[in-house]
């Protein structure tokens, strides 16, 4: 074993304990998440220090950064889908050509990424409406992070190909390390003397922020280059004597679509969701902010397990083995659903303690029975979010990953947007009517995933 303990045969996936092979990837994927939560709230205290302009560019772009990001996410996604279900068919010839054309269409679309989105910044940001400092700094921010595209695209397709076989530890790793180095360099490169020491900085402010981001995560990608060639594991990495094949090139590209659909479509949802929740007052919107919050640190155990079963459940349906397929799906919702009910007991019951730590003495009053009407709701919201999770991580295990878009899609635009609208134009439900739609929702989504489970479309093979 080598590279962080990668185990160098499936065989605990396709023929092991199912509940100890979930736990196993699980775990690695839920610390991983928490480290990248503890990095965006001190990332976000930092950048925070500039200024409300500087911090406000930040804020413009991300989802531009963010589109961009789902992309490299996406193809990533059918990578694991493939090469989960071609190790567990034994093709290994195959999975070795997969892994090159994975690596070649993440590398092409990183290059085109990163020359485009560099020289069309300024544009960018002029045509979503940006003047005088926001122009500035949002323009400076968003070329230099189109700069560390290639590091994080790549990382991305390379992750794929550990998880596909199990190891979910190897990146986590990485991930840590790369987290780590970004929250000492943000001070270093933002601040002209870093707060609270006497250390000098670089007093580069935004551009500082973006070029200590894109520094960690190139240490990230040599990192990964590093376990890709020293892992002794089942998928062999070869470039030489490979050729990029364009029908299998397209198979990954038609797999990764309606992720990368869903998951955008997901992300300009949400913003409609915000400009809709504003419109009931910023009280509102701060108190839909924190149980936000809190909730997302709660469900990062479920959003570990929901990442960790594609590569179960792929390698499983090479192998044919529909039985243990039906297991993990099975296990995986009983494991979510306890975790669920448990963070959402400690959330009840310090409830008004963790909303008071994000608001001010004298606006507790006015927040938190709006906070504390959403919790309730969020008791039930939690555990469907957690099955919307598993879900979502079977679809794509599967490598029917339209279902996972079509989840997304609806979830938001057929079902809670219309509903938050007629809720608060028929109704005197007030803020209520916007839990109420969330719960309705998920629900529905749950519902209507669980009907194309059952129907066993999904035990058809994209190898």
């Amino acid at each position: 074993m080598k590279a962080g303990g990668i185990i160098k045969s499936n065989k605990f996936i396709v023929e092991g304990n199912v509940f100890k092979a979930i736990v196993h990837l699980s775990i690695p994927l839920m610390v991983n998440n928490l480290i990248q939560t503890i990095y965006n709230l001190i990332d976000g205290i930092w950048l925070g220090r500039l200024g409300a302009t500087e911090f406000a560019s930040t804020v413009f772009v991300f989802h531009v950064i963010f589109l961009f990001i789902m992309v490299g996410s996406g193809i990533a996604a059918a990578g694991t889908s493939l090469l989960s279900q071609l190790l567990g068919a034994d093709k290994k010839r195959e999975t070795t050509s997969y892994v090159y054309q994975l690596l070649a269409i993440s590398a092409i679309l990183a290059l085109s990424v990163t020359i485009l989105g560099y020289f069309s910044s300024p544009l960018i940001v002029k045509i979503m409406g940006a003047k005088n400092e926001l122009y500035e700094f949002s323009s400076v921010y968003l070329s230099i992070t189109f700069l560390g595209y290639p590091a994080v695209v790549l990382p991305y397709a390379m992750s794929a190909i550990m998880q596909s076989q199990g190891d979910t530890r190897s990146f986590t790793l990485a991930s840590g390390i790369a987290a780590i180095v970004n929250i000492f360099l943000d001070p270093l490169f933002i601040f002209e003397t870093i707060p609270g020491t006497s250390i000098k900085g670089f007093n580069m402010g935004v551009a500082g922020a973006a070029l200590a981001t894109i520094i960690s995560q190139y240490i990230m990608l040599i990192i990964g280059i590093f376990i890709i060639r020293n892992s002794d594991s089942e998928i062999k990495v070869k470039i030489r004597g490979q050729k990029i094949q364009i029908p299998k090139i397209k198979k990954i590209i038609n797999i990764a679509i309606p992720s990368i659909v869903g998951q955008t479509s997901s992300s300009v949802g949400f913003i409609f969701l915000n400009i809709f929740i504003t419109a009931y007052g910023t009280t509102t919107l701060a108190a839909y902010g924190i149980v936000n919050r809190i909730t997302s640190l709660l469900m990062q155990p479920t959003m570990g397990i929901g990442a960790a079963i594609p590569a179960i459940i792929g390698q499983n349906m090479g192998a044919k083995r529909y039985d243990r397929v039906r297991e993990c799906f099975k296990k995986s919702h009983i494991l979510s659903f306890t975790i669920s009910v448990i963070g959402a007991f400690f959330m009840f019951f310090g409830a008004k303690h963790l909303v008071s730590i994000f608001v001010k003495p004298d606006e507790v009053m006015a927040v938190m029975p709006i906070a504390m009407d959403y919790i309730i709701y969020s008791l039930f919201i939690m555990p469907m979010m957690g099955a919307f999770s598993v879900f979502q991580g079977f679809f794509q295990g599967t490598g029917h990953t339209e279902y996972g878009m079509r989840m997304s899609m609806y979830r938001l635009w057929l079902v809670r947007l219309p509903l938050i609208f007629a809720f608060g134009k028929l109704t005197n439900l007030g803020s209520t009517g916007i839990w109420i739609s969330m719960l309705l929702s998920n629900l529905f989504v749950n519902l209507y995933a669980y009907y194309h489970y059952k129907k066993d479309k999904w035990c058809t093979s994209i190898i």
